[in-house]
């Protein structure tokens, strides 16, 4: 009889504490967050004072900026400061953790007025790692105001992503593949380690001309094993660029195949 009733109550007190878990919200893990700048560097400038050459600083918003403070809004009204990222064109940051589940992170200037602008606002994605491409604002053609994607960083081994953050359609030969690439619709294809004696992939980029393709930039593309490639076509938007399309290829550490 006392058995039965220490079972009833064990079980009683397991219903609760279920019950307790089930009503409590689930934490999701904080991740990884990284920034990806794309675009040329503005043209190099100096004048000689006295006889001696100066170089001139950049033209204001043809580069992104050095340094931001990432921000985290809370519920009380109050940004966090989640830590700071060290911004240079064409390179991938360092990775910042950011909270898991949907919300903003805002980027602010460093030592800008809580109640400024930010220089940008992410929407993250509700769960994983990812990547923010950014390149310059159409509009004004600065970095003033620029334009970004956010895509998951957690990304194959042995394949590719490929991503077109121009203004339109990108024509791409991968191989002996044609591949009619949209903005901001990233495209996934196989690339294993290269063997002893073979070549690389090639690839060829250019833009839809008619019936047939105006070649602009030519690449061969091999990763090591354990790799994924992030390769980003871009607009170039310097001043007279010798092509009106750029391409950045970064290699990542692929997550596991399955």
């Amino acid at each position: 009889m006392r058995f039965h009733l220490f079972l009833l109550l064990a079980l009683a007190g397991l219903q609760g504490l279920r019950a307790e878990d089930e009503s409590r919200p689930t934490k999701t893990p904080p991740r990884q967050m990284r920034l990806l700048t794309v675009g040329e560097m503005p043209p190099f400038r100096q004048e000689i004072r006295n006889g001696v050459r100066y170089q001139l600083p950049a033209p204001p918003g043809s580069l992104p900026p050095v340094g931001l403070d990432v921000m985290i809004p809370s519920s009380d009204g109050r940004d966090k400061q989640s830590g700071s990222l060290r911004l240079r064109i064409g390179s991938i940051s360092a990775p910042i953790e950011v909270p898991g589940g949907v919300g903003s992170v805002v980027l602010r200037l460093p030592e800008s007025e809580p109640e400024s602008e930010p220089w940008y606002r992410i929407e993250r994605p509700e769960s994983g790692d990812f990547i923010v491409v950014m390149w310059r604002g159409r509009k004004d053609n600065t970095w003033d105001k620029p334009s970004a994607f956010v895509m998951p960083a957690n990304l194959p081994a042995a394949t590719v992503s490929l991503v077109n953050v121009a203004p339109g359609p990108v024509a791409v030969v991968y191989g002996s593949e044609k591949i009619a690439l949209p903005p901001l619709r990233p495209v996934s294809q196989p690339l294993r380690p290269i063997r002893r004696g073979e070549k690389p992939l090639h690839l060829q980029v250019g833009l839809p001309k008619g019936d047939n393709l105006q070649r602009l930039v030519s690449r061969t593309l091999e990763q090591q094993p354990g790799q994924h490639s992030l390769v980003v076509f871009y607009r170039n938007d310097g001043e007279k660029p010798r092509s009106p399309l750029g391409v950045k290829i970064i290699r990542l550490s692929g997550a596991a195949e399955q």
